[in-house]
């Protein structure tokens, strides 16, 4: 998570279900971050079986009130984060010969909708990507599968 700080809750949930969790850091902008936990994933189970991207927000406003950095905001966590955090494992997935990507998406990554325009390109964005990367991952053994809530 971005922010171990606010894993508290999930942390005490965890703890009284006797769920065997570990948190790390993880800021899906940052690529050091990213790479750190990677390998110490990879290092303490030896391999990564099951990669979810899941971070991601949405903003809202008129088109012509959003700004080009706030744009580009919101595709460095839902597009660009998506794509360091995938290629960080997959030369640990192909190694593997298997493995599944999951990319949370969503409903509007299908249609657009007015006040999200930001938010909804980014996740046709991700829908292309995902689509595109089956076919490329496919002969790897690594599946790729998108969810689209809502």
């Amino acid at each position: 998570m971005r922010n171990l700080q606010k894993g508290s809750d999930l942390k005490s949930i965890a703890e009284i279900e006797r769920l065997p969790l570990h948190f790390l850091q993880l800021d899906v902008t940052d690529e050091r971050t990213i790479n750190t936990s990677i390998q110490t994933i990879y290092n303490e189970a030896g391999r990564i079986d099951i990669l979810v991207n899941n971070a991601g927000y949405a903003l809202s406003g008129t088109f012509e009130d959003i700004s080009i950095d706030e744009i580009k905001t919101q595709y460095e966590t839902n597009v660009f984060g998506l794509i360091r955090t995938t290629q960080a494992v997959l030369p640990i997935m192909r190694k593997q010969k298997s493995g599944m990507i999951i990319n949370i998406s969503s409903g509007l990554g299908r249609f657009g909708r007015p006040l999200l325009s930001g938010y909804v390109g980014s996740k046709f964005a991700v829908e292309g990507l995902s689509e595109s990367m089956s076919y490329e991952l496919e002969p790897f053994g690594i599946k790729t599968v998108i969810v689209e809530p809502g």
